[in-house]
C-alpha cells in the first residue's frame, strides 16, 4: 500500500505509499491499523497448542472493524482470558493496516503463520483493517494497546516517539544482536528519532521519473531516452503540452508537483532535495525554506505552468479527466512511486520509460534523488509482551522469503538490502529501476521530526499560491519560515 501528510487525502488503490502519504505528524496519522484483541497472560496449561489458541481467540475475541473509536475493557478481559489458557504460548497482538483479504494482508499473514510454526512458545494474532489509527491512539492512552502494528507510512513514528507512545528498540536490538545493516539504509533511517531506533521497516516506497514513449516519439524525442537534467524537463514539457482549437489543454507535459494532481506528493520537498536545498539547518533547529536553493526549486516548478494560459487552465483540464490514471493519456511525464510500475498494466515498460530523477545541470551528483517512506513496525507503550513482540518484529522484517512475497503482493519495495537484487522482483524492468534507486546515496527519508506534517502542509499551500500567481516563490517561502520556526521552537522547548 502506499503512503502521508497532515490529513491530506491519500491516493491510489492498495499500494503502501499513495500519491499523498499521510504523514500527519503532530496529531492524527492516516491510513493504518485495525483493532483486535489484547494479548498476553500467565501460563497455566502446558498442553494447549497454538491451534487451540487460534481457535479460542477466534471464538471469544471477535472484534468489529466498524468506525467506533473506543477500546472496551470487555474486549481486553475476554482476550486476556483466552490467553490465560494458552499454556506456554505467549499471545502477541498485532493490528495490521492492510484491509482483510487484500493481497498484501494475505502475504503478511502467511509470514505470520510461518513465524508461529517456527516459534512454538510465541503466537501472533493478527487483526487486519484500514483507517483505524485513532483507535490505536485511544488504546495506547487507555493502557490497552496492541503489542505492535503495521501502519500505513512511517511518518507518524517521530510524533509517537516524542510522546512516549512507542518504545525505543535499541536495547532489544543489542540483546538480539540484530544487524541493522540488513535493511536498506534510507528506510531504516526513517525509524531513528533523536538518535534512538523506534521501528523496524517492512516494505517502503521511493520515486522515479517516467514518461509516455509514444508521446515522446510524436514530439520528436527519443522514446527510450529521458531528459538529461532538470532544466531539460522544461523544453520537453513545453513540446509535450497540448491544447485544442479552443485553447483548452488536452495534455500536460509534466505536472511539476502541482497540488492535487498526480505526483503532488512529495512535491516541493522532493524537488528542493533534487536542487540540493535543505529544509532545516544541519542541527535541525532552524527552518531554511527561504534559502536561494529552495527559491530556485520553487521557481523551476512554477516554470512548468503554460504562461499564456495560467494555472486556471490546468485546474480546468484536471476537472475534465476521464481516466483513473491520467498519465495514460493526459500527462506525458511525471514522478511517482513504484506501484505505477508494479501494479498497473498500463504502465508496463513497453508503453512507458522509467529512470531515476535527473540532476540539475550544475549538480550532476544529485542524480536519483528520492524520498523513501514505508511501514515501521513498533512496540507500543504498555505492550503486554514486549520481548516476544521484538522477536516477532525482528523475524518478520528479516525473513527473506516473506519479504520477497510481500513485495510481490503489494507492488512495494522490499526493506532488506539483499532482496533489492532478488530475481523474482526484477522480472519487470520498470520495477527494477525503483529497486536500483533505493540503493543510491540520494535515497533518504524526509526529516524525522514531529512537526514535519505541519511543515509539509505549509509548503503545499505555499506551492498552490505561487502556482496560482498570487505571490512569488520568495514571498511564499518567506511566509512559511516564521510560522514553522515558531512550531519548531515550541517543540524544541519541550525537549529541554
Amino acid at each position: 500500500m502506499s503512503a502521508s501528510q497532515q490529513v491530506v487525502p491519500s491516493g491510489s488503490g492498495t499500494t503502501l505509499s499513495r500519491r499523498r502519504l499521510l504523514l500527519a505528524l503532530g496529531g492524527t496519522v492516516g491510513g493504518m491499523l485495525a483493532l483486535s484483541a489484547c494479548g498476553g497472560a500467565a501460563a497455566t496449561s502446558a498442553s494447549a497448542t497454538a491451534a487451540t489458541v487460534t481457535k479460542t481467540v477466534a471464538s471469544t475475541a471477535t472484534v468489529t472493524h466498524a468506525v467506533t473509536s473506543t477500546v472496551t475493557q470487555a474486549t481486553t478481559a475476554t482476550v486476556t482470558k483466552a490467553a490465560t489458557v494458552a499454556g506456554k504460548v505467549v499471545i502477541v497482538e498485532e493490528w495490521s493496516g492492510w484491509g482483510p483479504g487484500t493481497p498484501e494482508e494475505k502475504a503478511f499473514e502467511a509470514g505470520v503463520a510461518k513465524f508461529n510454526a517456527s516459534h512454538p512458545n510465541i503466537h501472533v494474532v493478527v487483526s487486519p483493517g484500514m483507517g483505524l489509527t485513532n483507535k490505536t491512539q485511544v488504546a495506547i492512552a487507555a493502557g490497552t494497546p496492541p503489542d505492535t502494528g503495521v501502519p500505513m507510512g512511517g511518518g507518524f513514528l517521530a510524533s509517537w516517539a516524542a510522546s512516549g507512545a512507542v518504545q525505543p528498540l535499541d536495547s532489544y536490538i543489542a540483546t538480539a544482536k540484530l544487524d541493522t545493516k540488513l535493511y536498506v539504509p534510507g528506510i531504516f533511517q526513517e525509524a531513528i528519532y533523536r538518535g534512538k531506533v523506534y521501528g523496524l521497516p517492512l516494505l517502503f516506497n521511493d520515486r522515479a521519473f517516467f514518461w509516455n514513449k509514444n508521446e515522446f516519439q510524436a514530439a520528436g524525442f527519443p522514446a527510450d531516452k529521458p531528459p538529461a537534467t532538470l532544466e531539460d524537463f522544461l523544453s520537453y514539457a513545453t513540446e509535450l503540452t497540448k491544447a485544442n482549437a479552443s485553447g483548452n489543454l488536452t495534455q500536460l507535459g509534466f505536472t511539476g508537483g502541482f497540488p492535487r494532481l498526480p505526483g503532488d506528493y512529495p512535491g516541493f520537498a522532493l524537488y528542493a532535495m533534487a536542487f540540493g536545498a535543505e529544509l532545516y539547518s544541519a542541527d535541525m533547529t532552524k527552518v531554511t525554506c527561504d534559502s536561494a536553493a529552495c527559491i530556485n526549486a520553487m521557481d523551476w516548478m512554477y516554470s512548468f505552468i503554460p504562461r499564456e494560459r495560467g494555472y486556471a487552465a490546468i485546474e480546468a483540464f484536471h476537472k475534465s479527466w476521464q481516466h483513473i490514471d491520467p498519465e495514460e493519456a493526459d500527462i506525458a511525464m511525471n514522478v511517482d512511486g513504484e506501484w505505477k510500475a508494479g501494479s498497473n498494466p498500463s504502465f508496463h515498460p513497453t508503453a512507458h520509460g522509467y529512470a531515476p530523477l535527473p540532476p540539475p545541470k550544475a549538480q550532476p551528483n544529485r542524480s536519483g534523488v528520492t524520498d523513501v517512506d514505508g511501514h515501521q513496525l513498533f512496540i507500543t507503550k504498555g505492550a503486554k509482551q514486549p520481548d516476544a513482540t521484538f522477536t516477532f518484529l525482528s523475524w518478520i522484517t528479516t525473513d527473506v522469503p516473506t519479504t520477497i512475497q510481500m513485495s510481490l503482493a503489494s507492488a512495494n519495495l522490499p526493506q532488506l538490502l539483499s532482496t533489492l537484487d532478488a530475481p523474482e522482483l526484477r522480472k519487470n524492468p520498470a520495477f527494477a529501476v525503483y529497486l536500483d534507486i533505493a540503493k543510491g546515496p540520494n535515497a533518504r527519508p524526509f526529516p524525522v521530526i514531529p512537526i514535519w506534517g505541519d511543515y509539509w502542509h505549509a509548503l503545499w499551500e505555499a506551492t498552490d499560491k505561487v502556482f496560482k500567481g498570487t505571490t512569488t516563490a520568495q514571498a511564499a517561502l518567506g511566509d512559511v519560515k516564521p510560522v514553522i520556526q515558531a512550531k519548531l521552537d515550541a517543540y524544541l522547548k519541550t525537549l529541554k
